[in-house]
């Protein structure tokens, strides 16, 4: 019980986010609170059903565990950030109208997403640039329509909405 609690409250207090990941003190915070909810509700549970909870094993594991869990997580995120392959998108939009929200994103994902080239589609510009790139990337989506039967015959390339992305990367609508 206590084990699936935890990484339940693991995962409800946030410390597998991207930012929360980068920052030893953050996942040692986080791994420590909900230990100590997932402790407080698992011995509620053991009270009812009129058992016993062994504490001492209960409090060693989780002693143990507050250190290498999140250093586990401290290391093994820092090692994927290091090697991970940034994204790079090709911009359906104006450059003009949508230059500044890229640049957020990208300053906030710390490189992970870079925006290289925008279009305004006309087939023929869509077809050249499309081939270098494993990622589009929908900011103006009337644009898009224009453009949208040449995407279909690329089945390999990622369409994206800014939108979504926004959201994910900087957790705001």
């Amino acid at each position: 019980i206590l084990s699936c609690l935890l990484i339940l409250m693991l995962f409800s207090f946030r410390s597998y986010d991207d930012e929360q990941l980068e920052s030893f003190c953050e996942q040692f915070l986080r791994f420590l609170i909900s230990s100590v909810f997932s402790v407080i509700i698992t011995a509620f549970i053991y009270s009812i059903l009129k058992s016993r909870l062994p504490y001492r094993f209960t409090m060693y594991s989780l002693a143990t565990l507050s250190i290498l869990i999140p250093s586990f997580n401290y290391v093994l995120a820092k090692y994927m950030i290091k090697h991970a392959k940034p994204k790079s998108y090709l911009v359906i939009g104006k450059r003009s109208e949508l230059e500044s929200i890229l640049l957020e994103i990208t300053k906030k994902s710390k490189g992970k997403y870079i925006f290289e080239d925008f279009v305004n589609p006309s087939p023929t510009t869509v077809k050249e640039k499309i081939i270098y790139y494993d990622h589009i990337l929908i900011g103006d989506y009337e644009l898009y329509k224009h453009a949208e039967e040449i995407f279909k015959n690329y089945p390999n390339k990622r369409a994206e909405y800014l939108p979504i992305i926004a959201e994910r990367v900087l957790k705001r609508i």
